[in-house]
């Protein structure tokens, strides 16, 4: 999966599930971030696993690694005058987002994101951001816009759809069945949850 990826439910619509398929299909290091310190708790330890954060201050610190790994690749590349790294990929798996960007830590983890979302592509530092709240000040445009993989399960209201899609085509049930936003097609496509985890796959 080559493209940052926001995905948006509420309790019950699958969401968990989607996140840890995804990250079981993916092939590269992770950087988890639990603050419920309950959904990937899991993943502590296993190879794969570059770093493991759940406290407000080892998020940021972790965080801060990710930009670090992102800057130094970017050194790299431009050594060999490349414009996308050609080593493996780096998730930052956020679980939950409204968590880090309700806290008190805010400013901070908004910038930290922000930096991450608008560069980390090209050196294939890629979020992969869960939440189950879809306000602005959870999801800040300037980061939604820099999130082009979206998998939208069941939302509470059509103001919720309108914001992360850019229309409302009605309410989903509630589970198996999502709308998908990738950068290669002009408007969301409502398809089953599986068919979106193979679809963001592919992008490998």
């Amino acid at each position: 999966m080559k493209n940052h990826l926001l995905i948006a439910g509420v309790t019950g619509s699958g969401k968990s599930y989607l996140e840890n398929q995804i990250i079981k299909r993916l092939s590269g290091q992770f950087i988890y971030i639990d603050p419920k310190m309950v959904e990937l708790a899991d993943y502590e330890g296993q190879p794969t696993c570059k770093r493991y954060a759940a406290d407000i201050d080892e998020i940021i610190d972790a965080l801060d690694d990710a930009i670090a790994e992102m800057d130094s690749r970017f050194t790299v590349m431009r050594a060999r005058k490349e414009k996308l790294w050609s080593g493996s990929y780096l998730y930052i798996v956020i679980d939950e987002l409204a968590d880090l960007m309700l806290s008190d830590r805010k400013k901070t983890i908004r910038q930290q994101l922000a930096t991450l979302a608008t560069k980390g592509r090209a050196a294939r530092v890629i979020l992969i951001c869960c939440t189950q709240v879809t306000t602005q000040d959870v999801i800040p445009q300037m980061i939604l816009v820099n999130l082009p993989n979206v998998i939208c399960l069941r939302q509470r209201n059509a103001q919720k759809y309108r914001y992360l899609l850019g229309e409302y085509n009605g309410k989903l049930p509630e589970y198996g069945v999502c709308f998908l936003v990738t950068p290669d097609r002009d408007r969301p496509q409502k398809t089953t949850t599986e068919t979106a985890i193979e679809t963001l796959i592919a992008q490998e």
